[in-house]
């Protein structure tokens, strides 16, 4: 877990920040978003901590990569992602970890052809799973795509 960044974009060390919230009624959510440029695919992924009703506590991280050659394919990175982030968060000691995918269960989305595979993926891992609408944290991902 390198290169995490606040949401301001100030450098933080994550395992760092992440222990200073266990155990303390934080819920851990992540997510991811990609956009497709002309060379390449950048893909950024956020852990949102959340206690309560209001508000979240926001790290962010980017890497660029080669272009995806399909959507399927884009969707799947990020979902893949999001899954190695939840991982490593658990291994942490975090055990309410939600993901949060940026898939439409509404069928005029093309994104909706892949979502039970991709749902069942996340939960298949151990994790709850949200998605569009109400995936926040793919949103926040999505500002800085």
């Amino acid at each position: 877990m390198s290169d995490w960044r606040c949401l301001e974009g100030a450098p933080r060390d994550i395992k760092s920040h992440l222990s200073k919230f266990l155990n303390k009624g934080y819920e851990l959510h992540v997510g991811c978003d990609s956009h497709q440029y002309a060379d390449y695919t950048r893909l950024v992924s956020v852990i949102c901590l959340r206690k309560g009703p209001n508000g979240v506590i926001t790290f962010r991280t980017a890497l660029n990569e080669k272009p995806s050659p399909s959507i399927y394919l884009k969707l799947q990175r990020e979902v893949l992602k999001a899954i190695e982030i939840a991982q490593l968060a658990g291994d942490l000691g975090y055990e309410n970890i939600t993901v949060h995918l940026d898939i439409n269960p509404d069928d005029k989305y093309i994104s909706n052809r892949f979502y039970k595979e991709f749902v069942n993926m996340v939960k298949g891992c151990g994790y709850k799973c949200i998605t569009k609408p109400d995936a926040f944290a793919a949103s926040i991902a999505d500002m800085f795509t």
